[in-house]
């Protein structure tokens, strides 16, 4: 089924590539006749991208589009019947996505309100089921879990509640840890790397900013390099010998 998907895909781009607008509604009709209405849209869409006022693309576009469109919003009211919210968030912006991309070239697809209704209140309660199992990870101490629950929220809605500082909270935490047990461990550029991991996202965050400063410092030492004698008959050899010296200084860990 892939492999299908992926040829159909080949030829497809194959198509766009050499054929001009007049040829790519031609084949898209074809598919369109035969049952593949998105491959066909596709063909139209990018007629109508090399030629913008091509009649036949655009209403081609237009009937295809539609019918693509609501394969989409098929697909989100599936998945609101069996209570999937996550697959209802999904389908519903792919088929938002998807009227977006037809809009910017001028082709207006029917988007019922009652859809716009619908996903407001799934995507609502979605992001209390977010929210909630990210609360529950986050006390678990699951801390990617909870990360993953709660930049979803804040992906669909950055005002919700306070799931942005949660989402601060699950990033910085493991970090904030792994830093101090970096530190007791005079393992200072690991603790200076997570300290300031934890500060670039939440600067605020307890005493991390402190810590990644006391890293830094317990950790600056001096090295004198030496001059090195080239006994060798090749030339400036002590140079690269000296600079590959101090590279490996720099790049050396703990």
């Amino acid at each position: 089924m892939r492999f299908a998907a992926w040829t159909i895909a080949l030829v497809t781009a194959a198509l766009i590539g050499c054929n001009g607008p007049k040829a790519l509604v031609k084949k898209g009709m074809q598919l369109e006749t035969a049952g593949q209405i998105e491959q066909a849209a596709n063909l139209y869409y990018a007629a109508v991208i090399k030629d913008r006022s091509h009649v036949d693309a655009l209403a081609s576009l237009q009937r295809a589009g539609q019918g693509v469109l609501d394969m989409r919003l098929a697909d989100f009211q599936s998945a609101v019947a069996v209570n999937d919210r996550a697959a209802a968030v999904k389908s519903y912006e792919a088929a938002e996505a998807y009227f977006d991309k037809l809009a910017n070239v001028n082709v207006r697809l029917n988007f019922a309100e009652v859809h716009k209704v619908a996903f407001a209140r799934v995507k609502s309660a979605h992001m209390d089921d977010l929210y909630e199992a990210g609360m529950e990870d986050l006390a678990a101490e699951r801390f990617g879990d909870a990360l993953g629950n709660f930049e979803e929220v804040v992906r669909l809605d950055p005002a919700f509640r306070d799931a942005k500082l949660q989402a601060d909270i699950a990033y910085s935490e493991p970090r904030y840890r792994a830093g101090r047990s970096a530190l007791d461990a005079a393992q200072y550029r690991t603790a200076h790397r997570s300290f300031s991991e934890v500060v670039s996202r939440k600067p605020d965050f307890k005493d991390a900013a402190n810590l990644r400063d006391e890293a830094l410092a317990q950790g600056v030492f001096t090295i004198a390099v030496i001059g090195f004698q080239n006994g060798s008959d090749r030339p400036n050899l002590e140079n690269k010998f000296r600079t590959y010296v101090m590279q490996e200084v720099a790049n050396s860990t703990d």
